[in-house]
């Protein structure tokens, strides 16, 4: 990065504009990308978080305390913005936060940090995602699946060895996690160590991310669970030939799930907005600057789409580095306010 870049990006506007990518990512980033006809789009939204913790390290000379509160003030802006975020996504991003914190506490090497990082933090939200269905429906969902296993490979006429089927699933599951989260942390990493330039934004923006969506009629959460739970609940009967066992971890998940909605659940919000009614009034300048730029990095990612598709190759790459770039160079064209109650305390 030359100097003349330097004294652009590297001022005050620069950690609060990569905090709203970071707020954007974790409130509805995911079906904008879905544009670049992506696989497995939450997986890629997922490692982005890193990406933004990563750059907001490089542009700060306090990396871990810059870290800490971005992260806590996009958790105030996910609830304001995605109140129907599930509790898991505030635990996974309250992890992530943490990590990236304790990874960057300072900056050097923060292309190979970057990458260590993202792969660790896919691989935490798959062990998660095991965990939390070894919870609901305990030991039976993979023994039903050994079993399955098993009866696959007699018929198979002694061609395949004797598995454990269940371990093979989770084998493969965190496989195909770790390689994306090798694709994207090589992703991160090459964004993380670009040379920015300034890029004027264009004049007039215009946001169609949110327009020209076709209306789908959408199936609450509740309803997969259910439709879920009943498909391997029939499993675990049918595979186990104990129908007893199978309705028991049925009445398992329930009593859970239940517990769960009930009673530990509000008791978390209620904390949960008792902190962020602190932090929104301790940071209430800085929380409505970034608000206020969200519908402007929407309209940014429509102009940085329209760059990366007349790209020759690597068209996800530059679309992420125009984007960055005019963001970046936002407030250098349209000047705003000498920082904010955060910036200052950060700088």
């Amino acid at each position: 990065m030359n100097w003349q870049n330097r004294n652009y990006f590297d001022g005050r506007l620069a950690v609060n504009r990569l905090t709203a990518f970071w707020a954007l990512t974790e409130t509805g980033l995911g079906g904008f990308l879905h544009a670049f006809r992506l696989p497995f789009t939450g997986l890629f939204v997922g490692g982005l978080a890193i990406l933004w913790m990563a750059l907001i390290a490089r542009f700060t000379v306090k990396p871990a305390k810059t870290i800490l509160t971005s992260g806590a003030l996009v958790l105030v802006l996910k609830e304001v913005l995605s109140p129907q975020s599930p509790p898991t996504a505030y635990f996974a991003v309250g992890i992530q936060i943490l990590l990236g914190a304790l990874f960057f506490l300072g900056k050097r090497w923060l292309g190979p940090k970057t990458l260590v990082l993202t792969v660790l933090t896919v691989l935490l939200s798959a062990i998660q995602k095991v965990i939390i269905l070894t919870l609901l429906f305990g030991n039976t969902l993979w023994q039903s699946i050994d079993v399955l296993g098993a009866q696959i490979t007699a018929q198979m006429s002694g061609l395949l060895p004797k598995i454990s089927a269940s371990s093979w699933l989770i084998g493969l599951f965190f496989g195909f996690y770790a390689l994306g989260g090798l694709l994207i942390g090589m992703l991160n990493s090459a964004l993380v160590e670009h040379d920015f330039t300034y890029r004027r934004p264009p004049q007039t923006l215009t946001d169609t991310t949110s327009s020209n969506k076709k209306s789908k009629i959408r199936i609450s959460p509740i309803v997969w669970f259910a439709l879920a739970a009943l498909l391997i609940v029939a499993a675990q009967g049918y595979f186990l030939n104990s129908w007893a066992l199978a309705f028991s971890s049925l009445a398992r998940a329930l009593l859970i799930t239940a517990l769960w909605f009930a009673v530990l659940l509000p008791i978390l919000r209620l904390s949960a907005r008792r902190r962020s009614s602190d932090w929104q009034e301790r940071y209430r300048d800085t929380l409505s600057s970034i608000r206020q730029f969200i519908p402007i990095l929407r309209a940014l990612l429509t102009e940085a789409r329209k760059v990366a598709k007349a790209a020759p190759n690597r068209k996800l790459r530059t679309f992420f580095t125009v984007w960055l770039e005019y963001a970046l160079s936002y407030d250098i064209e349209h000047h705003s306010a000498d920082g904010t109650d955060y910036q200052r305390q950060n700088d």
